[in-house]
């Protein structure tokens, strides 16, 4: 009663209790300050801003695409849309690259254009070579679609064996020929488990098992898968024993591989004499035949009494000069211009060539063809330069 009292005084007298202060705590106390804005977060938020923005306009740009490409005929769309998903770009419309290309095949005209005029210096050849500009943007983008295709194919073939022998392995332990392919998919397998792996979602999403499969042959330019595919659908509706069918076709596609090693080793000397034909000896022989031409203009000059070659146009051998009635019947620049063209065209078949004697797809020389083309450029210029300089101070003399 007494300790009542006191506290009661205490609080009637004004006096705060020192116990109870502790106890409370104020209410500004409670608030929390707001943190303040670094430099970071507004980094941050300005770079969110600029990537919304980029999104945006590409967004923007690709529906542009999409109305361009839709002005020309479906079968053109269809076509692309085929050559992407066997490169495995299925988010990729063909419409959309349809109308990309057709954009960037008025610029390829126009540039193609004025760069003919600029080298020909003619009219009607810079019309007449402008479509190549045009022929040359298609070639090279269906040139890279169609690397891809065969990329993704060989890798494909690489697992396949493995894949199959697992697979056999899986049926003769009791295993449904589904759930093989399923718990053979595993991750060292590349590609192909991930293929799988989308073929279970959709036997689970109630498309039939052998309809999916189908699907996966078609979507890989490989003959090879196809034909597994085939023979596992085959296997299916024949009832036959697919462990066995299983185990020999790894071992077919195994044995297919190596055959096909031994004639890639076969032929080698092959192609060895294509590649010193294509990257030395062909570029060699022109740079030498320019030099020898160049020469003969000198000599010739020499004698009619007609304008002496310049020793920097004699090394560059670009530049017609003023001949005597025994003049050769090419010029400087002709020739010059043919030997780069026949470098070139000579690179490309070369590297054709090559692939098809190596793998027996064509296709794959075209990763091959600017080490061919580059490589023999560098062979004829620099061969034009050292026998310009030695010619030079020979016929000083």
């Amino acid at each position: 009663m007494a300790n009542e009292t006191k506290s009661g005084g205490a609080a009637a007298s004004g006096k705060p209790n020192p116990s109870r202060a502790m106890m409370i705590t104020p209410p500004t106390q409670l608030q929390k300050k707001p943190s303040p804005i670094t430099a970071t977060d507004t980094a941050s938020k300005k770079k969110q801003k600029t990537t919304n923005k980029l999104l945006y306009s590409l967004s923007r740009i690709s529906y542009t695409f999409d109305a361009i490409g839709m002005m020309f005929p479906i079968g053109a769309s269809k076509y692309f849309d085929s050559m992407l998903e066997a490169a495995g770009a299925k988010k990729i419309q063909g419409r959309r690259i349809v109308g990309l290309m057709s954009v960037a095949s008025v610029f390829a005209l126009i540039g193609t254009y004025f760069a003919a005029k600029f080298v020909v210096t003619s009219t009607i050849i810079a019309v007449l070579a402008a479509p190549l500009g045009v022929a040359l943007c298609w070639g090279v983008l269906i040139a890279l679609i169609s690397l891809k295709i065969d990329a993704r194919a060989k890798e494909i073939e690489e697992y396949l064996p493995d894949f199959l022998q697992l697979c056999s392995a899986n049926v003769k332990a009791g295993m449904p020929i589904d759930q093989s392919l399923w718990f053979a998919a595993r991750p060292e397998f590349g590609l192909i488990s991930k293929e799988i792996d989308g073929v279970a979602r959709k036997t689970f999403g109630g498309e039939p098992f052998q309809k999916a499969l189908l699907e996966l042959g078609g979507r890989f330019r490989s003959k090879t898968f196809q034909r597994s595919v085939r023979l596992i659908n085959e296997g299916i509706d024949s009832g036959g024993e697919m462990g066995n069918l299983l185990e020999r076709t790894s071992w077919d596609i195994r044995n297919m591989a190596i055959m096909q090693k031994e004639v890639s080793g076969s032929v080698m000397m092959y192609i060895i004499f294509i590649l010193f034909a294509a990257g030395f000896g062909a570029p060699f022989l022109f740079a030498l035949s320019n030099q020898l031409l160049v020469t003969n203009y000198y000599v010739m000059g020499q004698v009619g009494g007609n304008t002496k070659v310049d020793e920097s146009l004699m090394s560059q051998a670009k530049v017609p000069m003023v001949m005597s009635s025994g003049e050769p019947g090419i010029s400087l620049s002709d020739f010059y211009k043919f030997a780069i063209m026949s470098i070139i065209i000579t690179g490309i078949i070369s590297s054709l060539m090559i692939a098809t004697i190596k793998s027996g797809n064509s296709k794959d020389g075209l990763k091959y063809i600017p080490a061919f083309v580059g490589a023999g450029l560098c062979v004829f210029l620099f061969t034009n330069y050292v026998m310009g300089l030695l010619l030079k101070g020979i016929l000083k003399t």
